[in-house]
Order: C-alpha cells, then sequence, then structure tokens
C-alpha cells in the first residue's frame, strides 16, 4: 500500500510539473500574428463563387483570380504588371518597323516614345497617340505582342494606322530597318556645342564625351552647350548618371532613391562608384573642364522620360542648366521583378526625387523656358529659345 501510494504521489507531481511547464512554455511563446488578409480574402473568394454559379455568362475561375490580382496591382501603380515570364521576341530577316515603343493604356496601344529620325517621325506620329486599328483592323482587345508583331513587317512596306487624337485620322508609315544613333553633334552657333541623344546606351556617354572634346578643339572653343533630350526614353541608369556627372561637380548630388526597404533607398553622385559599371570606363576625365561652368540648355517634350528626367532635374536643381520645351512625361519610379508561383509581379518599389527633392514621378521636369515643341515648323521654336537663352 506504502509503495502504491508513493508512486500515486510521484505521478501526480509528474503531471503537475509537466502541465506548468506547458503551461510556461504557452506564456513564453508569443502569439501568432493575425493574418491580415484573412477576411477579406475570404469575402473575395465568396464574390468569386458567387460570380461563377450566377453570372449570366459562364465564369472561368483562372480568369477571375488573374483579375483580382491585376486590379489589385494596377490600383496601387497603373504600371505594374502580373505576368508569366516574358518570351524573347525574335523576327524573322527582313522585317521592318517604323520606329515607335508602344505600351498598353486603358485607352489602348499607345505610342509612348518615337525614334528621331524614323518612319514614325517623318509621318507625324507623336507621343500618346493611341492607335486605334492596324490596317483598318481594330486593336481592341489585342496584346501588347500582337500589337507589335502586326506594326512589323516585310521591310519597304507601307502601314496604314489609324489614331485617335481625339478624333480618328489615318498616317500611312513605310517599314524600314532602324538604326538608331545615340549622339550626334553639331554647333548651330559659334562657341555653341549642340548633342542630340536618343536614348542612353552602353556606349552613349562615352560618345557625348567624346563629341564635347572635339568640338571643344574649334576655334570658337566651347562657350555653351545644348542638350536635346526630346523623345529620348531613358535607357541604361548608370548612363544618364554618367552625363550628369560630366556637367556637375565631383560628388554633387544627381538623384535620390525614397522606398520602403532598405535596398530603395540611396543616393546618387557625380562620382564613379555611384555612375560606373563593375567594368565600366571612366569617361569624366575626358570632358573638358569648361563643360562644368558654361551654360547649358537641355531641350524636353512630352517624349522625354525616366533617366531623361533625372538628368535634366540634377542640372536644373544645381542651377547648371535653362530647360527649353514642353513639361517631360514624368516616369520616377523604380519598378522590380517578384518571382511568385511561376509568375512575375512587376510594382514600384521607390520614387526618383530630384536632389531638391522634387518627385518626377507623375509630375514630369517643367521647362524653365516654356515652348511647344513644333516639329511641323520649318525652323526648330525650341533650339531657337534654347540659343537666345544661352546668349542672355
Amino acid at each position: 500500500m506504502a509503495y502504491r501510494r508513493t508512486f500515486a504521489v510521484y505521478l501526480a507531481g509528474f503531471f503537475s510539473g509537466l502541465l506548468m511547464a506547458l503551461a510556461i512554455a504557452s506564456i513564453a511563446q508569443p502569439a501568432a500574428k493575425p493574418d491580415p488578409f484573412a477576411g477579406i480574402l475570404g469575402t473575395a473568394r465568396e464574390i468569386m463563387r458567387t460570380l461563377q454559379a450566377e453570372y449570366v455568362d459562364e465564369v472561368n475561375p483562372d480568369s477571375l483570380g488573374l483579375s483580382c490580382i491585376d486590379g489589385m496591382l494596377t490600383k496601387l501603380d497603373s504600371r505594374a504588371s502580373w505576368r508569366p515570364p516574358a518570351e524573347p521576341i525574335s523576327f524573322p530577316p527582313g522585317t521592318g518597323g517604323i520606329g515607335v515603343e508602344i505600351e498598353m493604356r486603358d485607352s489602348g496601344p499607345t505610342v509612348r516614345s518615337v525614334v528621331a529620325d524614323s518612319p514614325a517621325q517623318r509621318a507625324g506620329m507623336t507621343v500618346g497617340d493611341v492607335i486605334a486599328a492596324i490596317e483598318g483592323e481594330s486593336t481592341t482587345g489585342k496584346s501588347l505582342p500582337q500589337v507589335v508583331d502586326h506594326i512589323r513587317g516585310k521591310l519597304d512596306t507601307d502601314l496604314r494606322l489609324t489614331i485617335a487624337r481625339p478624333s480618328f485620322s489615318d498616317v500611312v508609315a513605310r517599314r524600314e530597318t532602324l538604326r538608331v544613333q545615340n549622339v550626334r553633334a553639331s554647333t548651330p552657333a559659334p562657341g555653341i556645342a549642340y548633342l542630340r541623344v536618343t536614348q542612353f546606351g552602353q556606349v552613349t556617354a562615352g560618345n557625348v564625351a567624346l563629341e564635347l572634346q572635339r568640338l571643344a578643339k574649334e576655334p570658337a572653343g566651347l562657350q555653351g552647350v545644348i542638350l536635346d533630350l526630346r523623345d529620348n526614353q531613358g535607357g541604361l541608369f548608370k548612363s544618364a548618371l554618367a552625363i550628369a556627372a560630366f556637367f556637375l561637380p565631383e560628388d554633387a548630388t544627381i538623384v535620390t532613391l525614397k522606398g520602403r526597404t532598405a535596398p530603395n533607398n540611396a543616393v546618387y553622385r557625380a562620382n564613379p562608384r555611384d555612375y560606373l559599371d563593375p567594368r565600366g570606363q571612366d569617361f569624366r576625365p575626358r570632358v573638358p573642364a569648361e563643360a562644368r561652368t558654361v551654360p547649358i540648355a537641355v531641350l524636353l517634350n512630352r517624349g522625354s522620360a525616366a533617366g531623361t528626367e533625372l538628368l535634366a532635374g540634377a542640372l536644373q536643381d544645381h542651377k547648371r542648366a535653362v530647360i527649353v520645351g514642353e513639361r517631360s512625361f514624368g516616369y520616377g519610379m523604380i519598378r522590380t521583378i517578384f518571382p511568385i508561383e511561376g509568375w512575375h509581379a512587376i510594382f514600384a518599389t521607390g520614387r526618383w526625387q530630384t536632389p531638391n527633392g522634387r518627385i518626377i514621378d507623375g509630375q514630369g521636369i517643367a521647362p524653365d523656358v516654356a515652348v511647344v515643341d513644333s516639329r511641323a515648323a520649318k525652323q526648330d521654336p525650341v533650339l531657337a529659345q534654347a540659343l537666345a537663352a544661352l546668349k542672355r
């Protein structure tokens, strides 16, 4: 009997200790945070089930789900997207284009940029043109790859596009092989270096430096610079940084990135550690010293975007340049690709700001001298105003 009582007491003590340990452990473990999306996801699920059961037409559950994701992303960021990894687009030999970059908007396929001296520009196409039809066939319901594939075609053939501006009109452009020259230089007046920069590529900064060197050796020297960035939609970020550094003091702030996470918060300066790629060549020492002191005019229009706006905003804030032309496009976000379940979610993770803290996205860079960019004029009114501004 004594043995049984001792064993019972032992068991009671063991279980009491175990229960106490479990109680302490449960107190020590922090409570799991509630899922902030649980409620709304349940509601969304019920709505989709109701639509599938009751909607007038048969509904595909996958299409509903994708629509939910698209709507969620584009509500926050109009340029965000949810799509499978992009497949490379290839065109057979003998294929030509007209020189436009297109993006999909609510209004339809819209011209985002026009290549200088391209068939599209010669036909009068401009940024913001909505392509309503291609060869008489409506673009409604077409995907971006379908529109691009339809625009490209056999070399030396005419393409008829119906443009909404907002009234409808037809333009005809002839397909050709496009050869983009990143930098073209001239001297519209003695001592004035005119640099037409169409995009920021791997060799653009080097070409700008070489042209500045060449023009500085002319008899009148280097007395002023005109940077024509109209219809320049950007390109390589560090190429734009490098060119900005050509005209600014060393270590001057070029642009600031503001976001919610550490990788999306940074300050980029006129310093090789910021504007050079690991194996890139620094052309800043080759740029004539007077390029950092002579007056500068930067030409913009509504087709100027992204890296162009970072460059123009930096020179404007540091009072190194007068901006002539039209307000720029206003594309000042960095967008990041997040692989999720075999697809890509692409959305904004940071905003670019000029050295003085101005937000570029949705605002653009306002000109100091406003001039309508009329390509129909016999003489370039924007260039004429830039030359006048440099003489003041």
